[in-house]
């Protein structure tokens, strides 16, 4: 390795002790693009620096992103970028690469391109790209494309500008829509249902953008999503589940408002909402769930239903224990 000290100090003393330009892998170009020394960047490009050198890498088919992903994470593949790739923080130098015939959509070793990285980053850098032909729906080894990974509201503009999917889901089944509900970005969340985003998608882990709100006590989105998404019961219900297991009295208020059902079992283990706060000891929860109608005796599994009194008398869950017993539950801790 060339660059012992992560620096570009030492190129023009290898370019003058005869040190080919492209040695490493072309790492003094990537090197000056990465540190943003458009100098050096200049003067590598004069000498002949090949702009889309990296380290070799297998390259996966595309029916092989998952395998490809383990073999990344194993550490089997090592990661490279090419220069243009370590540049997207510097938008000049992004220009002189592609000025120089850097292509626009190598990827690298986690099959990222140009453009995903930009898109975390520089929103300059990001419509260069565009400009020059970047493939906007290109996706990496998560399945992810730049409007998955993108934060920033302008970049994501442009990416729907540039006809980017609105409705692409990486591998683990995300939207855009998705993610901005479990940042609460409701600003975001109206732009993206605007372009067309789908509001009751469901992702691989079975929650959808209400649930993903819910989890995250994002209230506003919650109302949001809500307002724009006609909710059908099943996804109220799971998402009022969620919220009573967590404590956000906020989305169990709302959601209740929405018609979500108190004494529906929902989701894989057909839990109910009052039995999941009282499990987990959410005083708040369990009041207003009672308050909503919540009946303290109806339970399908008895067996196990027993087993939740007692275990809020074991862990010390009073008050629970107290709203319980005032509402005629007809367990005991015996």
């Amino acid at each position: 390795m060339l660059f012992v000290k992560n620096s570009t100090d030492y190129i023009e003393p290898f370019l003058l002790a005869g040190v080919d330009v492209n040695s490493d892998c072309g790492c003094m170009l990537r090197m000056a693009a990465l540190k943003g020394d458009e100098e050096r960047v200049k003067l590598l490009l004069s000498k002949g620096a090949d702009v889309n050198m990296a380290r070799k890498f297998s390259k996966p088919t595309t029916n092989n992103y998952y395998g490809h992903a383990q073999k990344q994470q194993n550490g089997d593949i090592q990661d490279t970028n090419t220069a243009l790739m370590n540049s997207v923080s510097f938008p000049n130098i992004v220009k002189m690469l592609i000025a120089a015939e850097a292509d626009v959509n190598q990827m690298s070793s986690e099959l990222n391109s140009p453009l995903i990285l930009a898109a975390a980053c520089c929103r300059e850098s990001l419509e260069i790209l565009l400009q020059a032909g970047a493939d906007v729906n290109h996706r990496n080894a998560q399945g992810q494309t730049a409007l998955l990974v993108a934060e920033e509201r302008g970049i994501i503009e442009a990416l729907l500008d540039s006809q980017a999917d609105v409705n692409h889901v990486d591998f683990s089944g995300m939207s855009a829509l998705m993610l901005a509900a479990y940042r609460g970005d409701t600003d975001l969340l109206d732009t993206l249902i605007a372009r067309g985003a789908i509001v009751n998608k469901w992702n691989h882990m079975g929650n959808s953008a209400l649930v993903e709100a819910t989890k995250e006590n994002k209230v506003e989105c919650l109302r949001r999503l809500i307002d724009v998404g006609a909710p059908d019961t099943g996804e109220l219900n799971m998402a009022l589940v969620k919220a009573a297991s967590l404590g956000h009295v906020s989305c169990v208020e709302e959601l209740v408002i929405a018609g979500a059902e108190v004494n529906q079992p929902s989701g894989c283990f057909e839990d109910l909402p009052l039995r999941v706060a009282t499990r987990e000891g959410q005083t708040s929860c369990v009041r207003k769930l009672l308050a909503a109608g919540a009946d303290v005796n109806f339970w399908p599994c008895t067996g196990e239903r027993t087993g939740d009194f007692r275990r809020v008398v074991k862990y010390g869950y009073d008050d629970v224990a107290f709203l319980l017993l005032e509402a005629g539950t007809m367990f005991t801790a015996d």
